[in-house]
């Protein structure tokens, strides 16, 4: 706050860096000494557009030979009053904020009263000479059913204090003032004004105005949101809580390396229906709340796209919150979640009613070239579909919950993926889960993966890639081909020392728990496999050229083509 001038130095003279407005006053009992100091200058502060002018004024004040506006008629005489006038006076043709700061070092030796009328206490603080910084703000409206009546030179006036006067305590004696010297006592009063849009609310007007950095805003609309992300840009401390519903027009970006935002949705909304609904890129977002984020690009057919979050170098951490998306039918999308060369944290929130329908795409969370997905405990996707027509080789590709491709990695820690499923006819598609491309890894060590419907994997479709399988469950999938639990093939790996697949079906293929084919390797160190069925190789249906290495005897009921 070092902008504002406590005139606090024992000089004689009128020190002010700031609007100041000086009065000097007489000792009754004593020599004169001039010991009560105002506050304005000539302010005009014009905030660029709009014809916003501001005017800080005062009977019997001039300007000295500092440039300083100075009041020096004044005198305590201990138990009178005397006449005070600061008015703030502004020329506005559009709604306006209007703050005015106090700067008090009076000690108690002047009283006085602002017209809280007409303003409305904002902030109190202390500078670094420890004066009192009173702040008030007046919002003018000039248009429409509350609007105010200028004056008949157009002009709106407000008067900073109740019947313009200063007190001097009857109490007051000469040892109270022996030790202060002109600039020692004074009111500094300085006025600021600048128009309402596009700030939205008070608090980021203050901010720009004031030109301070705010860390920490509450928005309940669209405009309020973008200026808040604005201003937090480039910090790493900030927050944003939302205060209603916020629908969205546009995309809400957050980009930057050395951005990290805090948004807290409590029970809200952040919804696009014509676009997804955040952006994210190398910046670093963690969201609060028990609130939905949602959007929509159904009508997109443009690759590399998601519903509700796209993630591009950047991180978002999601604890509460329940998202839906629907991707369009471009390839490589997240019908909920997309992250390109990022990070995405899903700790006790949901996805869920979530859609694509492109190859390789993700009915909920979408990784590409080295991205990272953690499910914690506590998190849930559910319900999400794939509906994939495309076919011929690879382009069948997809998954009706998370796709793991181009070296990506997915850890799940815990929670669950039930009941998602691949919506069309398709001849290579994962109901719950896709390992694509060398490099490509998906960590299970806890929760389950249960409900889900595929082609080929019911519930995990590994091509290529590999799954490292400590824990967790992966329960009751189907697969209409093969592989009711999961389908390996072209050189994929699976490595399982703990958990359980147990009650999944491939009624009319092959392996109703694990199906390996094209040179895929299967190790088995621990953990359960049962109550599995299929049509042949019920637990099991390791095709010609793979490798199956059961160490721990774990696997019965099962048909092994090399054996």
């Amino acid at each position: 706050m070092s902008k504002y001038s406590s005139n606090s130095s024992k000089k004689k003279k009128l020190a002010t860096a700031a609007a100041a407005v000086v009065l000097a006053v007489t000792l009754v009992g004593g020599a004169t000494l001039s010991y009560l100091q105002g506050a304005s200058d000539d302010v005009i502060n014009a905030f660029h557009s709009n014809e916003v002018t501001v005017d800080l004024v005062e009977t019997g004040a001039a300007m000295n030979s500092d440039g300083e506006m100075v009041n020096d008629s004044f005198k305590i005489i201990p138990g009178t009053s005397e006449r005070k006038d600061p008015t703030v006076v502004v020329n506005a043709t559009v709604d306006s904020y209007i703050f005015l700061t106090v700067t008090d070092t009076t000690n108690s030796l002047v009283t006085y009263q602002i017209n809280t009328a007409l303003w409305t206490l904002y902030s109190t603080d202390t500078n670094a000479d420890g004066a009192t910084i009173y702040t008030y703000y007046h919002q003018l409206i000039v248009s429409g059913d509350n609007a105010e009546t200028p004056g008949e030179d157009g002009a709106y006036s407000y008067n900073v204090l109740i019947n313009d006067v200063v007190t001097y305590p009857a109490s007051i004696t000469n040892s109270d003032m022996e030790n202060y010297e002109l600039g020692d006592i004074s009111l500094t009063f300085k006025a600021y004004a600048i128009q309402a849009e596009p700030f939205g609310d008070v608090d980021t007007a203050y901010a720009q105005v004031m030109q301070i950095r705010q860390t920490a805003f509450n928005v309940g609309s669209e405009k309020a949101l973008s200026n808040a992300v604005a201003a937090l840009t480039g910090y790493t401390d900030g927050s944003i809580t939302l205060t209603g519903d916020v629908a969205l027009a546009d995309t809400l970006s957050i980009t930057g390396e050395n951005t990290a935002i805090t948004i807290n949705i409590g029970e809200y909304s952040l919804t696009n229906t014509s676009g997804t609904a955040l952006s994210v890129q190398d910046a670093a977002v963690k969201i609060e709340g028990s609130g939905t984020i949602s959007g929509n690009i159904e009508s997109s057919d443009t690759a590399s796209q998601a519903g509700a979050i796209y993630i591009n170098g950047g991180s978002v951490d999601v604890g509460g919150a329940t998202i839906t998306g629907t991707a369009g039918a471009g390839d490589y999308c997240g019908g909920a979640v997309y992250v390109n060369n990022g990070s995405f944290t899903l700790r006790g929130g949901t996805i869920k009613d979530s859609a694509a329908s492109g190859y390789q795409s993700a009915g909920a969370v979408y990784l590409t070239n080295e991205s990272i997905f953690t499910l914690s405990d506590g998190a849930v996707i559910t319900n999400c579909k794939n509906g994939n027509t495309q076919s011929g080789g690879s382009k069948q590709i997809t998954s009706g919950a998370v796709t793991v491709a181009y070296g990506s990695t997915f850890t799940m820690a815990g929670g669950s993926i039930t009941n998602c499923a691949l919506t069309a006819d398709n001849q290579y598609g994962a109901g719950g889960v896709l390992i694509c491309g060398v490099g490509s890894t998906f960590n299970l060590s806890a929760g389950t993966i249960s409900g889900c419907t595929g082609s080929r994997g019911g519930a995990i479709l590994i091509k290529q890639g590999a799954m490292n399988m400590t824990g967790g469950s992966v329960t009751v999938n189907t697969a209409t081909y093969s592989g009711g639990a999961m389908y390996i093939y072209d050189a994929g790996s699976v490595l399982m020392s703990g958990g359980s697949i147990t009650s999944n079906t491939c009624a009319s293929g092959k392996g109703g728990g694990i199906r390996a084919c094209n040179g895929t390797a299967v190790t088995i160190t621990g953990g359960t496999i049962s109550g599995n069925t299929a049509d042949s190789g019920n637990n099991a249906y390791i095709d010609n050229g793979c490798t199956l290495t059961d160490s721990s005897s774990v696997l019965t009921d099962y048909y092994n083509a090399n054996a």
